[in-house]
């Protein structure tokens, strides 16, 4: 026969349930339908293919498929268990307990049908109901004879955890391991490994205990097996979110969607994601289209009462509560969700009420117990929160988040605590005694400035936590190890990492970051949590002492020439959801940019009745009518005017960001456009293509050696080699091939900022100082807010044993920096050689400032306070040097001569004491004459 002999694909349930585990659902409906025409399979045919219809959400016209058989499906257990599921999508939950109740009267030993129906009545607040309907799965799981199908494994693991949660069980920890290990793995892996559904089933118990890594690993395992398993797809988007991953939630969940188009969980995660952006409009929208398929879901309603909650529909969510209550009085899905979203938005007192009533309604439910004692850590009862927390631990002991919270609570009980006027300060005392006093003294300096800025002063003493560690500190405020920043604000309470210069951040003004989040803690009281995320922020970075930095300048005129500027609407993304890399820190900068603005215009008057009109409620768009008197629309138009004409003062350099790819295909269409490829390597460069730039701008150059793009590529490359050489020899040949490069833009742009600077560069490497000067002198008068003019000038002075010039110049640079400790050291120690003792202090607190474990800056200071007579400041510099350095005699000598100082002989003779026992005179004893 030609062609050889065919094979026709197999015609049976079982070819039929492997193509659907694979995800093929069209040949797998291809051949259910064929096996369907035959009475003998007609009912297990549509039996099995309503798993089709349930994965892919054609849950209406499956339930009319498997009517269409019920006169054999009657006497059916698997045909009642597969139309209760059908119903139970589409919210009839009368008629899945219904058809539950059937199968089970049929075959008492139905999992399926029995975790179904357990599942109906916990959900809807019947859980002597759904007790006593699990309790077969702890007869079976600790009895002889467990199922052989990875089916009905995967459902009596499900079945027996529930029974154990609901009970409230002792051994949950082992209970959870042994379902994850010896049920649900052996069912994927030893009984049938086409059987995704179990691994699905120990990802999503993982998920709920916030395991997020290993649930991910079985989510992926899942989806290699079927790409178009939807709840996958929707354990993955869980994962992201959790981890605030919003683009990828956003994608799992529309993957989803793509695989299930009526998935009401797809749409729960992206509601929760809506959320989370506090993009509430929308929340209740995808809530909505969730009700669509299950108009009687409590998690959609409960979403969308959270959600028009959050808007500010009070009669909206009040209906959609009602909704809830008809279905199921006592709903602690819908309390947990009010209070998990009412506590995100800081509305810590009705969170408070929900998730009590949550617990209330569901005693046997960790997560509400948890978001409380979460709750309680934000408003810094921290009493309140071990409580809760180890009452949710206590129920079990398997949850991740509970268990590093718990952790973090166990380091807490063992901070000191300094207490003053209006701060409690817990800090590590092993690793920051000598830090404390610092942060008292600078806290206390700047409260009664900042409260009178905002017309508030907090009720209550505002908590300082101190880690030792970021991952302490990042376990505070998220519960996990990692956090991309160093300080963070939860209202009453704000964590900061010890500023010891490590990583992940390196060196941090830790006055400026408190200043910042203070304000965060007064305009958050002001508005009783109610001000705009953009507004704390901007009025939070207003109150910095170096607020508009020359990187925030460069930020901003960039974003104004690329007319990228969010709006009102779009700059809380920023924070939340950037989309490019520098987007977080331009939404900081702007944000401050936009108080400036309106303050400016409409005067300081304006900033304390904004905060007024939050407080009673208003909407943005509401306050700024009454207080501004102008539309958000029209604030976004003046703002975005007045934006335009401070850049073009500001006279800054521009080059568009490009990225590569986009680039090249214009070149790829005009491969011979010199504007074009010098384009494309200034994109590489910027993407750290370094050889692809430089191959690119030189062909480039051959087509028009007057590329000015191209030029500053081919300068900027060997100037970064420069700046990264340590040999002089090396730096000399770097400058002399950038250097070409740098006369031809000068000669084309005789004001090139890039060519300017690194020209200045260059003739400092080449030992051409005067000239290097002439040019960094130009460039500063130009650019006197970048610090670099200052550096490199500085440098150059002490080079010429010019220190007073080198003076003036680092002066500058100090105050346009925040975070140069050793710039600051070499600051105060001009001043101390000169004599001047008190510019020299002020500089060292300065450094201080950046590093408050800096042995030495204490030690100096101290004595230069002695020399001023401040007996009392120069204690406290001695006290920490004792901290810092407690087997070294340098800083209780210092003490003693303090104490001296002060009159105080008692202490002085103490500290005598200390001195001879740690120079081997004799021990210490109190009072020794």
């Amino acid at each position: 026969m030609e062609g050889g002999p065919t094979t026709k694909p197999a015609v049976t349930l079982r070819a039929a349930r492997e193509r659907a585990l694979a995800g093929d659902y069209a040949e797998a409906v291809r051949i259910y339908e064929e096996l369907a025409a035959r009475p003998a399979l007609a009912l297990s045919a549509a039996i099995a293919r309503s798993d089709v219809d349930f994965q892919v959400g054609d849950y209406l016209k499956g339930i009319e498929r498997l009517q269409s058989v019920r006169e054999k499906g009657e006497a059916s257990a698997d045909w009642h268990a597969a139309l209760a599921a059908l119903y139970a999508a589409v919210g009839k939950r009368n008629e899945a307990i219904w058809h539950n109740r059937q199968s089970l009267i049929q075959n008492d030993r139905h999992l399926r049908a029995r975790f179904q129906l357990g599942q109906l009545y916990e959900t809807h607040g019947e859980f002597v109901g759904a007790i006593s309907t699990y309790l077969p799965f702890e007869k079976i799981m600790t009895g002889p004879e467990l199922p052989t199908s990875a089916e009905e494994l995967t459902y009596l693991g499900q079945g027996f955890l529930r029974y154990s949660t609901l009970t409230k069980h002792k051994d949950m920890v082992q209970r959870t391991q042994h379902v994850l290990t010896e049920v649900y793995q052996e069912a994927f892996e030893f009984v049938d490994a086409a059987y995704w559904p179990a691994r699905l089933a120990a990802g999503e118990l993982l998920l709920t205990k916030h395991n997020l890594r290993e649930a991910r690993t079985d989510f992926e395992g899942v989806l290699a097996q079927n790409p178009k398993a939807a709840e996958a797809s929707v354990g993955l988007g869980w994962v992201a979110l959790e981890d605030w991953e919003f683009d990828a939630a956003e994608k799992h969940a529309a993957a989803a969607l793509a695989a299930n188009p009526a998935s009401v969980s797809a749409r729960l995660l992206l509601g929760a994601t809506r959320m989370t952006e506090r993009r509430y409009q929308e929340a209740a929208a995808v809530a909505e289209e969730a009700l669509q398929t299950n108009p009687n879901s409590i998690e959609a309603l409960s979403l969308l009462a959270a959600a028009r909650l959050r808007a500010g529909d009070k009669t909206g969510s009040r209906q959609a509560v009602e909704r809830v209550e008809k279905i199921c009085p006592k709903s602690a899905i819908l309390h947990f969700t009010l209070g998990t979203w009412l506590s995100a938005g800081r509305q810590f007192t009705g969170a408070e009420e929900h998730f009590k009533k949550a617990i209330e309604f569901a005693p046997y439910w960790v997560e509400p117990r948890t978001a409380l004692g979460q709750l309680y850590m934000e408003t810094g009862e921290e009493h309140l929160a071990r409580q809760a927390l180890e009452e949710s631990f206590a129920l079990d002991s398997f949850d991740t988040h509970t268990h590093n919270v718990l952790g973090l609570l166990d380091n807490l009980d063992h901070f000191a605590r300094l207490e003053t006027k209006n701060f409690i300060i817990k800090y590590d005392a092993a690793h920051d005694a000598a830090f404390a006093p610092y942060l008292a003294e600078t806290l206390e300096a700047f409260h009664p400035e900042i409260c009178e800025n905002f017309g508030m002063t907090p009720e209550k003493r505002t908590i300082i936590e101190v880690f030792p560690d970021h991952l302490g500190f990042s376990v505070r405020i998220t519960g996990r190890p990692f956090i991309a920043t160093v300080g963070a604000c939860c209202g009453r309470v704000i964590a900061m990492q010890a500023p010891r210069g490590g990583p992940p951040f390196g060196p941090f003004n830790w006055a400026t970051v408190l200043r910042h989040e203070f304000t965060h803690t007064v305009t958050l009281a002001a508005t009783e949590n109610r001000i705009p995320h953009w507004m704390t922020e901007g009025l939070a970075v207003h109150e910095e002492p170096l607020a508009q930095s020359w990187r925030a300048k460069q930020m901003l005129n960039d974003a104004v020439q690329e007319d990228r500027l969010f709006t009102l609407e779009s700059i809380d993304w920023g924070f939340m959801r950037p989309k490019r890399p520098g987007d977080r820190s331009l939404a900081y900068a702007q944000s401050e940019w936009m108080m400036q603005f309106a303050i400016e215009r409409f005067g300081y008057g304006v900033v304390p009745k904004l905060l007024t009109a939050f407080r009673e409620g208003k909407d943005q768009p509401t306050a700024f009518k009454d207080v501004l008197g102008i539309s958000t629309e029209q604030f976004n138009s003046d703002f975005r005017n007045w934006a335009k004409k401070q850049a073009a003062e500001w006279k800054l350099h521009h080059t568009p960001q490009e990225e590569t790819k986009d680039v090249q295909a214009l070149v790829d269409e005009n491969p011979d456009d010199p504007a074009l490829l010098a384009r494309l390597a200034m994109a590489q460069l910027r993407e750290g293509e370094g050889e692809a730039a430089r191959q690119t701008a030189s062909r480039a150059l051959e087509l028009n050696k007057d590329e000015m793009r191209a030029l500053e590529v081919l300068a900027s490359q060997p100037i970064r080699q420069l700046l990264g050489a340590k040999d002089k020899d090396d730096r000399r040949e770097c400058a002399h091939r950038a250097e070409p490069y740098l006369r031809r833009l000068l000669k084309l742009d005789p004001k090139h900022p890039p060519a300017t600077l690194y020209m200045g560069i260059v003739k400092q490497a080449l030992g051409d100082y005067q000239k290097a000067i002439e040019v960094f002198t130009d460039y500063q008068r130009r650019y006197p807010d970048d610090p670099d003019g200052y550096r490199y000038l500085a440098g150059l002075y002490f080079v010429q044993e010019r220190r007073g010039d080198a003076l003036k110049q680092l002066e500058q640079l100090g105050r346009l920096s925040e975070g140069e400790a050793p710039v600051f050291r070499q600051i105060a120690a001009i001043y101390a050689e000169e004599g001047q003792s008190e510019a020299a202090a002020r500089w060292y607190r300065r450094a201080i400032e950046v590093d408050p474990y800096d042995a030495i800056a204490h030690a100096r200071l101290g004595e230069l306070l002695m020399g001023l007579k401040d007996y009392a400041g120069a204690r406290r510099e001695f006290e920490v040097l004792t901290g810092l350095k407690p087997d070294e005699v340098e800083g209780f000598e210092g003490l003693r001569r303090a104490f001296e100082g002060l009159g105080d002989s008692k202490k002085a003779e103490e500290m005598a004491g200390k001195i001879r026992a740690l120079r081997g005179e004799g021990p210490v004893s109190e009072g020794r004459e």
